[in-house]
């Protein structure tokens, strides 16, 4: 049967089951279909047995003509295979604002039998950027904004995408990891999104003297065992110091995956080939499990929503004055956008302007991706006139949302920005074009549309906003496995370079730390990186609060300092080697001055993954903090291999005695007090007393 065949049967079967008032009177209905009666179903007790949802299922099967297919195909068949029914009826209920399987397969076969045209009375804008790339008054009023109303903000993260091309694998058991599991700078990714949201938290008690938790929501699915894995994760880690109360899991469910005729894939293992259906899920599961009303219920109006590959958006200042902006607005949607270069192959930030035929005009933030550009007549200038950058900024998925603003427009638009799009896999022991119904969580922005009598002159959303800040510190993301020869973009390698190139301006700029200049990636890539900076967020996690506490000094070529602390006062390191600082809590510090560190530290002989943070060293001096402790270290040089772990609640002194180290313990305290100024920037003090 012919596509255009398949989609005239389901749409009438569609409009048949969509007049009746029950489940029973659906099934009564199909059970009309000619190859329901033909399939002698209904004298079959094994089918009789099944509930009525799943009776539907299996009739909504037969009428997209999958259910003989599958029979075939399928290792026990359709009706003794539980865990498939189970799984279909999960997409039957997901898709019913689509008619379940039946609206699924006919929104399948209208976006591949042909191709959608543009409104033809719709243009197409850069948005109005609010610019918080530099810091101007106005940014630091947003990022102070953004901390005070912080106990007015959830968080929302991605997490179920399938990752298929990291090609992740435990290390032992071999089997599938999602992509929350991947190891980056020595923490898994989940961690690094915990840690950025907890450095913001510290900040806040560290300013407004009260401490707050922030709660997390988390998008999973079975792909992977990714539900089961992030849960092991965080129960391993004793979720990451959090109260397992404030954690609240979602599971997006998978679809099936077709060929380009539309027809489901089964795959080698005689099982129908199934797949998450894109990140769109996110705000019809959030209301249909009613995360809406759990954030709610800790007093949480806005949300900061961040996927899992993009390590580095919690860089500097950026998702502060983001929200900020958010917050201080009242504003029900957001786009955390950046630099593009012209012709890159990514998704855009535009806004419609929609007019109808009195030329009145409804206006709305939207994203195209770069594929659909010809499509809806998108011209990928640049911004200035021979400039690299396009006018068009780049949408990276970092997203504020207004919970109750977002809960009433998904009964509008219950699966934004849908699409098909395939790629070559292997099916059977051959390669074949697969897809499936993915949807986009950015094109829930369609549905915040605003209208006017006439055409605006300022083209500018009144209750929808996009940011712009610098790309470096706003998206680098770790999609694929790194390979020699092709494109870099999207690998962990490459972002750990970016993350490099970030802590290098930091140290350079902000600390007057002095380094090496930074290499390119191919020197990167052959040699290794010629520095290793890494932090803890809650160091910061602004710049200008980190370049109060360390400042000046000089860190040599091929050598490491990890800074795993919250609280330092630094002045004049020497760094000649490896240096590593761990603390069990935010509490415990570190203070040096006039202090150098020699030793033979990383060992680049050995071939490794630095992004992966587990490294060969020939030799490191390494400092472990237990809790509410801390180390003084001033005017003495440390050379070779060497630990000082200081217990809780104890203070080392260190100092160079007739050419010996000497650790004394003291009762001297380090401590620093946070202000913010009368330009709303946040001010470190080293506060010393003595512990009676």
């Amino acid at each position: 049967m012919s596509i255009e065949k398949k989609k005239k049967e389901i749409s009438y079967w569609i409009t048949e089951v969509s007049l009746a008032k029950s489940l029973q009177e659906k099934v009564s209905i199909l059970a009309k279909h000619k190859g329901f009666k033909k399939s002698k179903l209904s004298e079959n007790p094994a089918y009789l047995s099944l509930s009525l949802r799943k009776q539907f299922v299996i009739q909504s099967l037969i009428v997209i003509g999958e259910f003989e297919n599958l029979s075939k195909g399928l290792k026990n068949g359709v009706l003794y295979n539980a865990s498939l029914l189970d799984q279909l009826e999960e997409v039957e209920s997901f898709c019913s604002e689509i008619q379940g399987i039946l609206g699924y397969q006919l929104t399948l076969l209208n976006l591949i039998s042909k191709k959608q045209t543009p409104e033809t009375l719709a243009n197409y804008f850069p948005p109005n950027f609010v610019d918080i790339s530099t810091r101007t008054p106005l940014v630091n009023k947003a990022i102070r904004w953004g901390l005070e109303d912080l106990p007015k903000m959830g968080e929302i993260y991605v997490l179920g995408g399938a990752a298929d091309r990291l090609h992740l694998q435990h290390p032992v058991t071999h089997r599938e990891m999602p992509a929350a599991m991947l190891k980056f700078t020595g923490k898994t990714l989940l961690e690094i999104l915990i840690n950025d949201l907890k450095a913001k938290e510290n900040l806040y008690e560290k300013v407004f003297h009260k401490k707050i938790i922030t709660p997390i929501a988390v998008m999973t699915s079975y792909e992977k065992n990714n539900h089961e894995m992030i849960l092991e994760l965080l129960e391993k880690n004793n979720w990451f110091e959090r109260p397992p109360e404030y954690f609240k899991f979602f599971t997006q469910p998978s679809v099936p995956v077709i060929d380009i005729s539309g027809n489901w894939i089964i795959n080698s293992n005689k099982q129908v080939l199934m797949k998450p259906g894109g990140h769109g899920a996110l705000w019809k599961l959030a209301k249909d499990q009613k995360v809406f009303q759990w954030m709610k219920s800790h007093k949480r109006k806005k949300g900061l929503i961040r996927q899992i590959n993009n390590p580095i958006a919690g860089t500097d200042y950026g998702l502060l004055a983001f929200t900020g902006w958010g917050l201080k607005g009242d504003l029900q949607f957001g786009f955390a956008s950046c630099a593009r270069r012209v012709n890159a192959q990514e998704g855009v930030n535009v806004l419609v302007e929609r007019r109808d035929k009195n030329n009145s005009c409804e206006y709305f933030l939207s994203n195209i991706e770069y594929c659909e550009f010809e499509k809806y007549g998108i011209e990928d200038k640049p911004f200035q006139e021979n400039g690299i950058y396009s006018r068009f900024s780049s949408n990276t998925n970092i997203l504020f949302a207004d919970f109750d603003a977002v809960e009433e427009k998904v009964a509008k638009v219950p699966f934004p920005g849908m699409l098909v799009n395939f790629k070559n896999i292997i099916s059977s022991n051959e390669t074949v074009l697969a897809g499936r119904l993915e949807t986009t969580m950015q094109n829930i922005a369609d549905a915040f549309t605003e209208k006017h009598p006439k055409p605006l002159k300022n083209k500018q959303t009144v209750k929808t906003f996009v940011t712009y800040n610098d790309r470096a510190k706003t998206i680098s993301t770790t999609k694929k496995v790194f390979k020699k020869g092709v494109s870099e973009l999207e690998t962990p390698e490459k972002c750990f370079y970016d993350l490099l190139k970030n802590n290098h301006e930091l140290l350079t700029k902000f600390c007057k730390v002095k380094v090496e200049p930074f290499i390119d990636f191919a020197t990167y890539v052959k040699r290794g990186p010629s520095f290793i900076f890494t932090y803890l967020p809650s160091l910061g996690p602004l710049y200008s609060i980190i370049s109060q506490k360390l400042q000046r000094g000089e860190i040599h070529n091929q050598s490491e300092l990890q800074l795993n602390i919250s609280e330092v006062f630094v002045r004049n390191i020497h760094l000649k080697g490896s240096m590593i600082v761990d603390a069990k809590d935010t509490k415990s510090f570190c203070s040096m001055e006039n202090f150098s560190v020699c030793n033979r530290g990383i060992d680049f002989l050995v071939p490794q993954d630095f992004w992966k943070g587990d490294i060969s060293r020939k030799e490191a001096f390494r400092i472990s903090l237990g809790k509410n402790s801390g180390i003084i270290l001033n005017n003495l040089t440390i050379e070779g291999n060497m630990t000082i772990e200081v217990p809780d609640n104890t203070v080392y002194r260190v100092i160079e005695e007739k050419g010996d180290i000497k650790i004394l313990e003291t009762d001297e305290v380090r401590r620093l007090d946070y202000q913010f100024n009368e330009n709303s920037e946040i001010e470190v003090k080293a506060v010393d007393f003595c512990l009676l």
